[in-house]
């Protein structure tokens, strides 16, 4: 999870343009969440949370 902090602590809108690649769906967890079916029947979901 820390590289998806690095990546998009500061601009967590940029991870919805990034799951759009992956073919990624967005989910209403944290201020902004994805699922990501990585696996057969194993989704993995990250949701990042403003600290501020």
């Amino acid at each position: 999870m820390r590289f998806a902090l690095l990546s998009f602590g500061e601009q967590p809108d940029l991870l919805i343009h990034a799951a759009e690649r992956l073919d990624a769906r967005r989910v209403a967890y944290g201020d902004v969440g994805i699922t990501v079916n990585a696996f057969s029947r194993v989704p993995i979901t990250i949701a990042l949370r403003n600290s501020k």
